[in-house]
C-alpha cells in the first residue's frame, strides 16, 4: 500500500469521525425507522409534550 503514517492518520480520523452521533442524529435516524403510524404517533406526543 504504500502509505506512509500521515496517510494512515488521515485515514484513522476519517473513521473516527464518521462513528460520532450527536443526540439530534440519533433521534433523525430513530424518526427515519417509523412506519407512518408511529410517526402520527411521535408527533402527537411531541405536540401534547
Amino acid at each position: 500500500m504504500g502509505g506512509g503514517p500521515q496517510t494512515r492518520l488521515g485515514l484513522n480520523l476519517r473513521v473516527a469521525q464518521k462513528q460520532i452521533l450527536t443526540p439530534g442524529l440519533v433521534q433523525m435516524v430513530s424518526v427515519l425507522a417509523l412506519n407512518k403510524l408511529e410517526l402520527r404517533e411521535m408527533i402527537n406526543q411531541e405536540m401534547v409534550a
